[in-house]
C-alpha cells in the first residue's frame, strides 16, 4: 500500500505522528485480512474478531510531510488461536523507516472468548517467515519492581471507539504519549493490551520515572485492573 504523508498525519516538526503511524498500521492490517479469502470469509460469517494483545514499533526514521511511503505486511507463526503480523514502512528508495510486529488472538465477538479456527481458514493465511533481523521483545512487558505514580484520570471518549466497541488501540498509546515531556526522544514503543476499555469508562493513568532511557505508563480502571501497559524506550536500532 502506498501512502502520501499529508497535513492530518504530521506534527509541528512535519513528521508523522505516532497515532497516525498506528492508524496506518491498522489500516493495512485490516485490508490484508479482508483479502485472505477463506480466512476472511470464515471469521466474518462466524462473528470472530482478531484482537490485538501486543504491538512493538521500532522507528528508524519518521515519515515526513509530502513524501510517499510504502507500507507492507504479512502474517507469520499463525496457529488455530493466534498469530503474528509483520509490518514495514519504507521510503521511496526502499529503505526501512519503521518495523512493527503485532500479535493477536481470535476471539468470538459474542462470548468474548478465544476460539480455535479450522485448518482450511488457517491455511488460507499463507504465512511468511519471521524477520530474523528485528529484535522482537517478549509480549509480556515486565513491570516487576516498577513504581508507578498516579498522574490523572480521564474518561474514554465515544469518538475513539472502534468497530468492536472498544477504545481503539492507537488511543491507549496516545493517552500515554500525552503524559510524556518529549515523545521524540524515544524510538521504540511497546504496548501490551490486557483488558479493553469502553466508552465513558474512567481510566487512571500512572507512570514510572524514566530510567535507562525507558519509561512505562499504566492504564487501569476503577477496580485497579490493568487495561494496558505502554513502554517507551530509546535503543540502538539497526536494519
Amino acid at each position: 500500500m502506498k501512502m502520501m504523508i499529508s497535513n492530518s498525519h504530521i506534527n509541528e516538526a512535519m513528521e508523522m505522528k505516532i497515532v497516525a503511524i498506528i492508524n496506518a498500521i491498522q489500516d493495512i492490517e485490516g485490508l490484508h485480512i479482508e483479502r485472505l479469502g477463506e480466512f476472511s470469509k470464515y471469521i466474518n460469517e462466524n462473528k470472530i474478531g482478531v484482537f490485538l494483545t501486543y504491538r512493538q514499533i521500532d522507528i528508524f526514521r519518521k515519515p515526513i510531510f509530502n513524501t510517499e511511503i510504502k507500507i507492507q505486511t504479512y502474517p507469520y507463526d499463525t496457529n488455530s488461536i493466534s498469530g503474528y503480523r509483520q509490518i514495514y514502512f519504507k521510503d521511496q528508495n526502499d529503505q526501512f523507516l519503521i518495523k512493527s510486529v503485532a500479535f493477536g488472538a481470535f476471539v468470538d465477538l459474542i462470548s468474548g472468548r478465544t476460539v480455535r479456527l479450522p485448518k482450511n481458514a488457517i491455511n488460507a493465511i499463507n504465512d511468511y517467515k519471521k524477520d530474523s533481523e528485528m529484535e522482537l521483545l517478549p509480549r509480556k512487558i515486565d513491570v516487576t519492581n516498577q513504581d508507578f505514580k498516579f498522574i490523572k484520570e480521564i474518561t474514554v471518549e465515544k469518538s475513539k471507539i472502534d468497530r468492536y466497541k472498544h477504545l481503539n488501540n492507537a488511543f491507549y498509546v496516545e493517552y500515554a504519549i500525552n503524559l510524556l515531556k518529549d515523545i521524540n526522544k524515544y524510538n521504540r514503543i511497546r504496548a501490551e493490551y490486557l483488558k479493553p476499555l469502553v466508552a465513558d469508562e474512567l481510566v487512571k493513568l500512572s507512570m514510572t520515572k524514566e530510567e535507562n532511557n525507558k519509561v512505562l505508563v499504566k492504564l487501569s480502571n476503577t477496580l485497579d485492573e490493568t487495561n494496558a501497559i505502554i513502554e517507551f524506550s530509546k535503543v540502538n536500532l539497526s536494519v
